[in-house]
């Protein structure tokens, strides 16, 4: 069933209204900055985000995620498509539409074949090393565009570092300015004022200033010509090479759209505590919404952690939130596109370095050094391996060494019995005994045993569960269990 009920369309409508148009002063520099990041004109981010909003709403099980182009998938898709043509020619944009396409049909048959339990394999240890990297990796793309220089799209880190200081003498004085003030006050704006839109305020006032000054003529790099209107029809077109070398990428980004949007969506949930996320209706919301994009022209569209949050914060009650935004995005399309022409460069690179300092976790990384060493090492794994060799690899080496690290262990206490069909607490005696081992691979079950618990207590009780047998208990199921302490509820680890 649809989060968008007709019928109470009218009963939500000023509350999804107020969050659709709070959502929609972020997405559209936010979606023309990503949209460089990927190696793409900016007009396509706003392609992105336009139809998969959408049909997200209708098709997905949260009411508060909203899809489009987001940080980490823009560059995934970059490192994709860097391999088959040159960022921003026209064989590049139609492989990102292809890629859309193949990542759709992974979705839908994910959906049909019902692998929803594929989240259960990732640890949020592997996930914080991952994502890490990606924001290092993000950042340092960005320098380029701060600095004013053009730099060759398929280079290693190494290669990329060594390039941008090599190139010291072609720096424009005038790019590193605007764009090193621009992300110090959306820096300062974001720690002080977090109600004030800065990314749409720093590109307001660059286009204002660019147009009033000049800029261009000083050799200042802007946007330029944006086409107006909204997307047409556009099947993608399908090159039997292309499909090959993208095909393993088209693998890592159709899983990692669907555990961060699996993440985010049950995170925001479990907050507002009225419904529950259906996993494989997830596949199909996501699925049918990057089916739809590679049709009009966008790239594979993901769920935004920062919208959706800020969907929710601003008191959204449906899906109907998204479809207001996205017609924001589409009035911007038919109407006001002709004046980002003179928005600069580095205005849009400061506003993808600003969003993604949030992905180097640094509190969540002690915390996982602190609790297990053997956690922070295949953490630190994840992490080298995505920023140093292959951004498609480093998710599954994560995996792979930790399920490695963790299934002997589960085999140890337990024997054959799958992790997610056991249960995990009884009650002997009038106390609750933990029965077994609570490992990533079992973090759905302890989170619905844990609900179940929480709703038996009355104010003000507690329950102890003890743990005799000592069994291990791993990062991730230990962030899930402290989310029940404030409702009495203590798991003995030890």
């Amino acid at each position: 069933m649809s989060t968008i009920r007709f019928e109470h369309i009218g009963n939500t409508f000023r509350h999804d209204l107020a969050a659709g148009m709070t959502m929609a002063v972020m997405v559209v520099p936010q979606a023309m900055a990503y949209s460089l990041l990927a190696g793409l004109p900016p007009i396509y981010g706003l392609y992105t985000c336009l139809l998969p909003m959408i049909v997200y709403a209708f098709f997905g099980s949260s009411r508060h995620v909203t899809t489009g182009s987001t940080a980490l998938i823009s560059l995934l898709v970059f490192n994709a498509l860097s391999n088959v043509a040159e960022p921003f020619s026209s064989d590049y944009i139609n492989a990102a539409f292809c890629l859309s396409f193949m990542v759709g049909v992974i979705l839908i048959l994910g959906w049909i074949l019902r692998l929803g339990v594929l989240t259960k394999f990732i640890s949020r240890t592997v996930i914080v090393g991952f994502v890490a990297a990606i924001g290092v990796l993000i950042f340092i793309s960005q320098l380029g565009s701060l600095l004013g220089i053009s730099v060759p799209g398929n280079l290693t880190i190494f290669e990329r570092i060594a390039y941008i200081f090599n190139a010291s003498s072609s720096y424009n004085t005038l790019s590193l300015m605007i764009g090193a003030v621009s992300f110090l006050f959306m820096f300062f704006v974001k720690r002080t004022k977090r109600t004030l839109p800065y990314a749409l305020v720093v590109v307001v006032l660059g286009i204002l200033c660019s147009y009033l000054i000049g800029w261009e003529l000083d050799g200042l790099r802007v946007v330029g010509d944006i086409p107006g209107g909204l997307p047409s029809f556009l099947f993608p077109n399908i090159d039997n090479g292309v499909i090959v070398t993208l095909l393993p990428y088209a693998l890592v980004l159709s899983l990692l759209i669907y555990v961060q949007d699996f993440a985010i969506a049950k995170t925001l949930a479990l907050d507002d505590g009225t419904y529950e996320i259906k996993p494989n209706r997830e596949l199909l919301g996501l699925g049918l919404a990057n089916l739809t994009v590679s049709m009009f022209q966008g790239y594979p569209a993901a769920a935004s952690l920062t919208r959706s949050a800020v969907n929710y914060e601003a008191g959204a009650k449906s899906g109907m939130s998204s479809v207001y935004a996205a017609s924001v995005i589409a009035l911007v399309l038919l109407f006001l596109a002709p004046l980002f022409y003179h928005l600069p460069i580095t205005i849009l690179a400061s506003i993808v370095m600003i969003s993604v300092i949030r992905l180097v976790d640094f509190k969540q990384v002690l915390r996982i050094f602190h609790f297990s060493k053997w956690e922070f090492l295949i953490l630190m794994i994840t992490f080298l391996t995505t920023l140093f060799w292959k951004v498609q690899y480093g998710l599954l080496i994560g995996i792979i060494i930790s399920l490695f690290y963790r299934v002997p262990q589960w085999l140890k206490f337990v024997g054959n019995e799958l992790p997610w069909k056991r249960a995990l607490f009884i009650k002997n005696n009038g106390t609750y005994q933990l029965t077994s081992p609570l490992f990533f691979l079992n973090n759905e079950t302890l989170e619905k045993e844990l609900v179940a618990l929480s709703r038996q207590l009355s104010t003000g009780e507690e329950i102890h569960i003890s743990n005799p047998k000592k069994l291990p208990v791993d990062y991730s199921a230990n962030c899930i269990v402290e989310k029940f302490v404030d409702a009495g509820i203590k798991i003995k680890k030890n």
